[in-house]
């Protein structure tokens, strides 16, 4: 059996904390063209990911054995909709299916669990590889939008795509 079927999701737990923060901090120090690459602007990813779970959104953690490889969220937006975000996989795992199989997981628990009407993102246009993956999850682009944002003082334009995946 190929060693990417040993990957196990599970939902956030205080265990894995240490674990994620070192993946989320290296992941937003080499995206340097992602949107707002601060980790001072976003806060610490544990507590966002209490926030998600707290407001009726879905936080999960990809695994190989013991070990935390990536996670991504379910942020609840409206009844029955959610936007797929934080999708983060540690660097020595990136280019191994690993990120499409935690984006099917999450795709498919906000179906079946959360009976999710449609999934919405959005994605920096730089970020090509991300294009690709969601767009090969059956996402479709809704609106191109330019955000300014200003980050330290400084204000950054990201030019921006919205996405989503309608379940019915």
């Amino acid at each position: 059996m190929p060693e990417k079927d040993a990957l196990i999701f599970t939902p956030y737990s205080n265990e894995l904390a240490g674990q994620i923060c070192v993946i989320y901090e290296a992941s937003i120090l080499n995206n340097t063209v992602g949107f707002v690459q601060d980790l001072e602007f976003h806060g610490p990813i544990t507590d966002q990911a209490i926030s998600f779970v707290r407001d009726g959104g879905y936080f999960a953690i990809a695994q190989k054995g013991s070990t935390a490889i990536g996670f991504g969220a379910l942020k609840k937006t409206e009844p029955y909709v959610f936007e797929l975000c934080k999708l983060h996989i540690g660097s020595d795992h990136l280019g191994q299916g690993y990120g499409y199989a935690l984006s099917q997981h999450l795709l498919n628990h906000a179906a079946n669990m959360m009976s999710a009407k449609k999934v919405i993102l959005h994605v920096t246009t730089s970020q090509a590889p991300a294009i690709g993956l969601y767009k090969k999850l059956g996402f479709e682009t809704t609106l191109q939008k330019i955000y300014t944002v200003n980050v330290n003082g400084i204000d950054t334009d990201f030019d921006t795509l919205h996405m989503e995946k309608s379940f019915t």
